[in-house]
C-alpha cells in the first residue's frame, strides 16, 4: 500500500468527498454553511467549512490538524443531500457492507449482492425522506366563507 493511502484519515477521506460533491452540487462554502445551519449546526461556517476541507495541514508535518467529528459528518450528509455512508465509504462497496453489518449478515460475500442491499435501504430512506417531505400540515387553517 502506497504510503499517502496508509497515512490517510477517515477525515481526509470525508473532506475530499465533501468538496468534491460541494462542487458537484456548484454549492459555495458559504451556500454550504447557510445549509448546515438549516439543519441546525450553525457552527460550521465559510471558516470552518474551509478548514474541514483543508485540513488545517501543520507546516511541519503535513497532516492534517482539523478532524471531522460525527456529529459534523451528519450535518455534512444532510446538507449534500447524501447518506453519510457515502462521504465515509465512496464507492467501496466492501467497506460500507462491513461498517453497516450486511457482510456479517449474509452468507455471501458477492460484492454486487451486497451494493444491491446497500443502494436499496438507500433507495427506501430516500423514499421515506420524500414522502417526509411531502406531507400536508397536520392542522388547517380555519377559512371563513
Amino acid at each position: 500500500m502506497p504510503a499517502e493511502a496508509r497515512d490517510q484519515t477517515v477525515s481526509d477521506v470525508i473532506a475530499a468527498q465533501v468538496r468534491l460533491r460541494r462542487r458537484r452540487a456548484d454549492l459555495t462554502r458559504d451556500q454550504l454553511a447557510e445549509a448546515c445551519a438549516r439543519h441546525g449546526a450553525p457552527e460550521l461556517t465559510f471558516g470552518a467549512i474551509t478548514n474541514i476541507e483543508t485540513g488545517r495541514p501543520d507546516p511541519e508535518t503535513g497532516r492534517r490538524r482539523r478532524h471531522v467529528t460525527v456529529d459534523e459528518l451528519i450535518v455534512l450528509a444532510q446538507a449534500l443531500n447524501v447518506a453519510p455512508l457515502d462521504l465515509i465509504y465512496p464507492g467501496d462497496h466492501q467497506a460500507a457492507a462491513w461498517f453497516t453489518g450486511l457482510r456479517g449478515q449474509t452468507e455471501s460475500t458477492d460484492v454486487d449482492q451486497l451494493a444491491a442491499a446497500l443502494a436499496s435501504a438507500a433507495r427506501t430512506e430516500a423514499t421515506a425522506r420524500a414522502h417526509d417531505q411531502c406531507k400536508p400540515p397536520t392542522e388547517t387553517p380555519d377559512v371563513q366563507q
